[in-house]
């Protein structure tokens, strides 16, 4: 069944936030400059009903907390994509950890 979700919370895990903010001697310290940007793409009965973006880290700022994202601009969705880019990577891809938290998940019925 299709729902509007309003909104969730967000949150960098402390493996994520660490290599962000230190580096790891693969991926490089995004506290001075780069990015790591999440999109989340909504899906109802698999087409795609629009996608919403945040920063975990953008130019030396690191998301260290919870934040609220507003979903509700994806309207009526039965699935969520989610898909992790940034500014360090290698020809595999992002070199930083694709991981993030999520809690409070706000479902309109």
């Amino acid at each position: 069944v299709a729902r509007v979700i309003k909104s969730m919370d967000v949150s960098p895990t402390t493996y994520q936030l660490g290599v962000t903010k230190y580096g790891d001697g693969y991926a490089e310290s995004l506290a001075e400059s780069g990015n790591l940007t999440v999109s989340i793409t909504g899906y109802k009965n698999e087409t795609a009903t629009g996608t919403v973006t945040f920063d975990l880290a953008k130019d030396g700022q690191i998301l260290g907390s919870w934040k609220k994202i507003d979903l509700s601009s994806l309207g009526e969705v039965t699935s969520l994509a989610f898909d992790v880019d940034g500014s360090d990577q290698s020809s595999y891809g992002v070199k930083h950890p694709k991981y993030f938290a999520f809690d409070n998940v706000a479902v309109k019925f």
